[in-house]
């Protein structure tokens, strides 16, 4: 239970007001973080496409041989964007519960895929794309405890 009310009062009203907060609240609770959760999730997915990390600083470019291989295949290589097919940023998907959210990638590959690139490993740089920055951070806590206002606004 994320708080606990106890009212001394002869008040029905003001009894019954308080039993349905109280019932009410975890579902708040749960949309707030879902909200908040699917912003942190486009706003990777966004920032990613323009080829920045959670800071705002641009992805270390692309090896001469990673430049050759998208140039035949079609694709851009004026900066690092992370998309070739699209499936890792496609599978970037988020979930909510009454006490957390979540930002993941559905298909194991796929975050397997995006350990790799985040982390850097063997000849891949490091390309910290899978966080969240501190001004985005303080965007998805106005975002979480906005809802919940209006959400426990007086009916």
């Amino acid at each position: 239970m994320v708080a606990q009310v106890k009212v001394k009062d002869t008040s029905i009203e003001v009894k019954r007001f308080f039993k349905k907060f109280e019932k009410d609240m975890p579902g708040i609770i749960r949309q707030s973080l879902a909200k908040a959760s699917a912003f942190g999730a486009l706003r990777i997915e966004e920032r990613t496409l323009q080829g920045k990390d959670a800071d705002g600083n641009r992805f270390r470019p692309y090896a001469k041989q990673t430049i050759e291989n998208r140039k035949k295949a079609g694709r851009k290589t004026s900066f690092v964007d992370l998309f070739f097919s699209g499936r890792m940023l496609g599978s970037l998907t988020f979930r909510s519960s009454a006490a957390k959210g979540q930002i993941f990638f559905r298909r194991q590959e796929e975050g397997e895929k995006a350990f790799f690139h985040d982390t850097g490993s063997g000849r891949i740089p490091r390309r910290p794309f899978f966080a969240i920055g501190k001004k985005e951070e303080e965007k998805i806590r106005k975002i979480f405890f906005d809802n919940i206002s209006k959400r426990t606004a007086r009916r």
